[in-house]
């Protein structure tokens, strides 16, 4: 276990987070005394990530800022004998396993609508890697809130994927290594799996219902301790890094009400994503310069704007393309680093500014907040945070703020109290805690 505790000191974790984060994976290790772990087993940690600016460009070509977490899943992974894949959540009554030759369930306990993101992830590596697999044991915990817009259901699928490859070499097969060449072709790949677009040569199937872009998975692989990362989607590539001040903290609110992945909700998330595709198709329609995506048609010139707009007069939902189009056209100008960049640094006063009003766009043009996150973001700058904002897919989900190092404990405490008294049901569900910008996913 000294040989743990060096790695986790080794990856990235702050000071404040090395001691739980150790604890997780003693806590994976003592659920196995009495099935001793072989030797050739690995530990993982998947984090979550963190959505500064840039709500719904990715898929659109656009930009984000973003940072993983140092929250996530921690994952104790084997080998086993047998051709299966099973996965079991160390503290739950969630547990399953899936037959590694066909990909088809074997059975299942607790709850079911996680089901899905092991079956995507599986399904997708036996279509795209035609090597016979071994069998992977994963047994996980997780402190990243679940629904909460922080990626826990990217997350997931990360974890599964490394796991099955770690155990199986996948990197070294042919597939893999003609078609993922560096961390970028990692993420869009893993992105596909998600949104089920083929990528390269490895051909796409059914995803899990969301019409999303790789930030996620951006920033879940490529997360640097201290960091915020500008990335361009256009293609990825990374912009600029910048370091989160340290007499800065972060402090995180899931609002009670979870942003799932229901029918209706998937309708909602994956309109704003057809209203882009929509806008391109008109683009296209009356104009001799061809694009594939709305940040092409943003760039063109001061006029674009206008000049998409005169093309949706004959569209019955007009209304709805002209408040996307020109959410996103606000959003990527807020996300021009030199509204918040100043000598090389993080100007948090100045970015607390803009992320206001990133979050006012989202309210009023996205439609994508609820009143209880509409609410979270400015009773946080009422109680003395420097900035705060809604992020993720919307519906549901959370608030980051920042406070002063020093203020941060009484200004979460405070946060929480204000929020229960005006949504004292949702705050019932609510959970308000300090992070840090984190490392990216690896093997400790």
């Amino acid at each position: 276990m000294s040989s743990l505790k060096a790695a986790v000191n080794g990856f990235g974790f702050s000071d404040p987070s090395q001691s739980k984060v150790l604890q997780h994976f003693e806590d994976l290790h003592q659920s196995h005394l009495q099935d001793p772990i072989p030797d050739e087993s690995w530990v993982l940690f998947v984090p979550g990530r963190i959505e500064w600016l840039g709500k719904h460009t990715d898929y659109a070509g656009g930009a984000s800022l973003i940072s993983a977490l140092e929250n996530g899943f921690y994952a104790l992974i084997q080998r086993s004998d047998s051709p299966e894949l099973k996965i079991r959540e160390l503290g739950s009554d969630r547990a399953a396993s899936w037959d590694l030759n066909n990909g088809n369930l074997i059975q299942s306990e607790g709850e079911s609508r996680w089901l899905i993101y092991p079956q995507t992830v599986i399904k997708r590596i036996l279509l795209n890697f035609k090597q016979k697999l071994s069998g992977v044991q994963i047994t996980f915990k997780s402190d990243l809130p679940e629904a909460s817009g922080m990626s826990s259901s990217s997350a997931l699928m990360i974890m599964i994927f490394l796991a099955i490859a770690q155990v199986n070499d996948l990197p070294r097969s042919s597939e893999f290594t003609k078609n993922i060449i560096n961390l970028n072709d990692l993420a869009l790949y893993l992105a596909c799996i998600e949104n089920g677009s083929s990528f390269k040569d490895l051909e796409g199937e059914r995803g899990v219902g969301t019409f999303g872009g790789s930030e996620d998975h951006t920033a879940i692989l490529k997360g640097k301790s201290d960091h915020l990362h500008h990335f361009g989607y256009g293609p990825l590539q990374e912009n600029l890094s910048v370091r989160l001040p340290k007499d800065y903290r972060l402090a995180l609110a899931t609002c009670g009400i979870q942003a799932e992945k229901t029918q209706e909700a998937l309708e909602k998330y994956n309109e704003l994503s057809l209203l882009t595709q929509r806008a391109v198709q008109l683009w296209n329609e009356h104009s001799s310069l061809k694009v594939k995506q709305l940040e092409e048609i943003r760039i063109q010139d001061s006029s674009s704007r206008k000049t998409l707009n005169s093309y949706f007069k004959s569209e019955l939902n007009r209304g709805r393309l002209k408040e996307r189009t020109q959410h996103f056209y606000t959003e990527m100008q807020l996300l021009n680093p030199s509204h918040w960049i100043r000598d090389g640094q993080l100007d948090v006063q100045l970015f607390s500014l803009v992320a206001n009003l990133s979050h006012e766009g989202a309210v009023e043009l996205l439609k994508n907040q609820i009143p209880e996150t509409a609410y979270l973001a400015r009773a946080a700058t009422q109680v003395g945070a420097t900035g705060a904002s809604a992020f993720g897919a919307g519906f549901g989900g959370s608030v980051w703020a920042l406070f002063n190092s020093g203020e941060a404990q009484v200004g979460l405490k405070r946060w929480k109290e204000i929020y229960s008294q005006k949504f004292p049901e949702a705050a019932e569900k609510a959970k308000f805690f300090l992070s840090h910008p984190g490392p990216g996913a690896g093997f400790v």
